[in-house]
C-alpha cells in the first residue's frame, strides 16, 4: 500500500522502501566457459546481451554480471533481471539467475536463486537476496544467469538496504 501512494505522489522507490537502487544494463554482463570470457556464442548490442546460438539446438550461455555493494553491511533485499525468455517456443526452461554473496577473502558464500517462467516471453526474474550474518560484512556480490538459446538479458536491478 505504501509503495502504492508513494508512486502516486512521484516518490522514487527507494526512498518509499528505504532502499538504495541500482539499475544496470544487461549488456555489462560478460559471456563465460568455465573460468574463462568467451564471446563466441553472444552478441552485445547497446540495449543488451544476447545467447546468439541457434534456437533448440544451440547450447545454454552462462553469465556473469557486476555488482556494487557501497553499504558493505547492508544486504540485497531484492533482485530483478529483465529477460526476453525464448523457451515459450520449445527450449527447455533452463533460464535462471542466482545473487551469490561472498566474505570478504571468498572463503564463504550464500546463494540465492531463482528461473524464468517458461510461459512467459519478456518478463522480470524477482527474488530475495540472500540472507547475510556479520561475518558478511565488506563481502561482494555476482550475479549470473543461464540464459538458453536466442535469450537476452536486457538489464537488471538490485536494492541494497
Amino acid at each position: 500500500m505504501s509503495l502504492a501512494i508513494a508512486g502516486l505522489f512521484g516518490i522514487p522507490e527507494a526512498l518509499a522502501t528505504g532502499g538504495d537502487i541500482k539499475v544496470y544494463a544487461g549488456n555489462q554482463c560478460l559471456p563465460v566457459d568455465g573460468d574463462t570470457v568467451d564471446y563466441d556464442d553472444v552478441a552485445i548490442t547497446p540495449r543488451s546481451l544476447k545467447n546468439d546460438t541457434p534456437l533448440l539446438t544451440g547450447p545454454d550461455q552462462d553469465i556473469i554480471c557486476p555488482v556494487i555493494r557501497d553499504v558493505s553491511n547492508d544486504d540485497i533485499d531484492a533482485v530483478r533481471v529483465s529477460i526476453l525468455n525464448d523457451t515459450v517456443v520449445g527450449g527447455n526452461d533452463d533460464t535462471e539467475c542466482c545473487l551469490q554473496a561472498f566474505t570478504f577473502d571468498g572463503r564463504d558464500t550464500e546463494i540465492e536463486c531463482d528461473s524464468a517462467d517458461p510461459t512467459k516471453t519478456r518478463q522480470v526474474i524477482a527474488f530475495e537476496g540472500p540472507e547475510l550474518d556479520d561475518d558478511f560484512d565488506g563481502g561482494y556480490y555476482t550475479l549470473t544467469c543461464t540464459l538458453e538459446a536466442t535469450e537476452e538479458i536486457f538489464g537488471y536491478r538490485l536494492t541494497e538496504g
